[in-house]
Formats: C-alpha cells, sequence, structure tokens
C-alpha cells in the first residue's frame, strides 16, 4: 500500500512535470517566435536607414567622439532656435498694429521715379546738347562779328 501510494504519488508529479514541460515548451516557443519579429524588425530598420547589414551598421556608426560633437551642435542648433523664436516675438510686438506696406504701390512708384529719372536724363542730355551747340554758334557768331568788324574798319 505504500508503495501504491508512492506510485501514485509519482505518476501524479510526472504528470505535474509534463505540464510544467509542456508550458515551458510553449512559453520557449512564444519567447522564440517574438525573438525572430524582433530580428526581423531590427533588419527591417537597418535596411530603411541604409545599412544592408549589422556589419555594415556597425561600420557606420560614429565614435564616442563625433556623437559628443554632434550633440554639442544639437544643443547649439536649438539655443539658436530659441534665441531666433524670442527674436521673431520681438518682431512681432513691435509689428502688433501696423499696416503691412502694399508692395505693388511701392513698385510702382519705383518705376514712376525710375521713368521720371529716365526723363530727367534725356533732358539733361537735350539741354546739354543744345547747350553745346549754342556755344559753337556764339563762336562763329563772335568770329563773323568780329571780321565784320574788320572788314567794316578796313572799308572806312
Amino acid at each position: 500500500e505504500e508503495a501504491e501510494k508512492k506510485e501514485l504519488q509519482t505518476i501524479e508529479d510526472m504528470r505535474k512535470l509534463e505540464g510544467q514541460k509542456a508550458n515551458a515548451e510553449e512559453v520557449l516557443r512564444q519567447q522564440e517566435e517574438e525573438r525572430e519579429a524582433c530580428r526581423t524588425d531590427y533588419e527591417a530598420a537597418l535596411k530603411s536607414q541604409g545599412f544592408d547589414d549589422e556589419a555594415a551598421y556597425r561600420a557606420g556608426r560614429l565614435s564616442a567622439d563625433d556623437m559628443e560633437e554632434l550633440d554639442g551642435k544639437i544643443l547649439d542648433y536649438r539655443r539658436k532656435v530659441h534665441e531666433i523664436s524670442g527674436r521673431k516675438r520681438s518682431l512681432e510686438e513691435q509689428l502688433e498694429g501696423k499696416e503691412r506696406a502694399d508692395l505693388e504701390q511701392i513698385q510702382e512708384k519705383i518705376r514712376e521715379a525710375a521713368q521720371e529719372q529716365k526723363k530727367g536724363q534725356e533732358d539733361y542730355v537735350w539741354i546739354y546738347t543744345a547747350n553745346q551747340k549754342n556755344r559753337e554758334v556764339r563762336k562763329r557768331l563772335k568770329v563773323c562779328l568780329e571780321r565784320t568788324a574788320n572788314y567794316r574798319e578796313n572799308m572806312s
């Protein structure tokens, strides 16, 4: 009777162990599936970032010094963005309540001023040319008057 109890206990223990083994095997299978899914995701992530495999990734990794330098540049960039944001807010406050300039109207005024300048230059050239011709005519008249005066003196 004692032996039967031990045998029944052993059979019960074996059944528990078989259940635990089946549980352990199921957990192991699930973990292997998760590991394979993670591996697939990892490889896809490497490829999406332009690496053919893990060796290419390791070869392309930055050194600690390079990482530190990039971290410094990122901090500097963020500082500059913060400064520029402050300046932008300040400028927006200064512009508050002011009207935007009508660029087309300003461009029209610039075109009109350019046309007036061109007309003024043309008028200047015309006046300068006329003045030069007048000087030449005056010189010729002076020469003619002098000749006429000389002629009259010689005739008298």
